[in-house]
């Protein structure tokens, strides 16, 4: 679905993937999956400049308005998130965008905001500390190519979607590649399965080809963007909001030389159904040190920002 040089841009292209508990299940793969195996899935998206910024002034309870650190694409009807800057992280609020003003600085949303969200740093009483980066992260979530589970059991068995490549090949040059460029991954991961998350790449070696790019993650029942046995994967730009489990998750600690930078990761939930770390989650969960992590935000968890 598009190319690097020519993304699908005109229209919208949404994949439902459908079943329930008792549907038959594929090895290695599963149910209600996208499955990729010695192949290739290219998803490209319309480009959007902006996946995720900050708040420039702080957005007050009862206001219908966000003013944002940087100009953005975002459009009439958009769907975004602003997230907490107290300690409760369920202050988090997904809204729905019904006005651009300034340039892309300013959105107006569809509701007043019910909490305050921080957006001109912290200052102790005292007035002797301040941190001057202390304010909220406002994130994208809409993109013109979705993939999503269904209405039907997706949300009343917690049985969403989920992307798995695999292959039976470790050669260096993989013939598996998957490369996801402006996607919305939403109502996925398969809650009390070991596996099943909304993005996957599973025990392939070398995926020096493929890579995640500006994509959205959200409403999932199982994790994030798993990177499962692999080295050298880049994911970059994207946004995950209200996934239970470890979020961005490097799973065994044999993962080298992947690439995680300049992702936002808002709202963890923990899971009592899977590991026992999972129950006091991680936005990003980083095993081995041969990564390169960097300017990434975690920006709620019931638990931990990095691990």
């Amino acid at each position: 679905m598009g190319t690097e040089a020519e993304p699908f841009e005109t229209y919208t292209a949404t994949i439902t993937l459908v079943g329930s508990r008792d549907s038959y299940e594929l090895p290695v793969y599963g149910a209600k999956t996208l499955a990729v195996r010695t192949a290739e899935l290219h998803l490209f998206g319309r480009p959007r400049a902006t996946p995720w910024t900050k708040l420039a002034a702080t957005a007050h309870k009862g206001n219908a308005s966000l003013t944002l650190m940087a100009a953005t694409d975002w459009e009439v009807g958009d769907q975004i998130f602003v997230s907490s800057t107290e300690f409760d992280q369920l202050e988090a609020e997904e809204l729905t965008v019904v006005g651009v003003r300034e340039g892309g600085t300013v959105v107006d949303v569809h509701k007043a905001l019910l909490y305050t969200h921080w957006g001109e740093g912290w200052v102790s009483e005292d007035g002797k500390h301040e941190i001057g980066h202390y304010r909220a992260s406002v994130g994208l979530l809409t993109r013109n190519v979705v993939v999503q589970g269904d209405h039907v059991y997706t949300k009343k068995q917690q049985f969403g979607a989920q992307i798995v490549l695999s292959t039976e090949s470790d050669a260096e040059d993989n013939p598996l590649v998957g490369k996801f460029s402006n996607v919305e991954v939403r109502q996925a991961g398969q809650g009390l399965k070991l596996g099943k998350y909304p993005i996957h790449f599973h025990m392939v070696g070398n995926v020096s080809k493929s890579y995640v790019k500006n994509c959205s993650v959200h409403h999932s029942f199982n994790r994030g963007i798993t990177i499962h046995g692999v080295n050298n994967l880049l994911v970059e730009h994207s946004v995950v909001f209200d996934a239970r489990g470890h979020v961005i998750f490097t799973e065994d600690g044999t993962e080298r030389f992947n690439t995680i930078r300049h992702n936002l990761v808002s709202l963890v939930r923990p899971i009592w159904s899977l590991l026992m770390v999972d129950q006091s989650p991680a936005a990003f969960w980083i095993v081995n040190p041969t990564n390169d992590v960097y300017g990434n935000v975690a920006a709620g968890s019931s638990h931990h920002g990095f691990w």
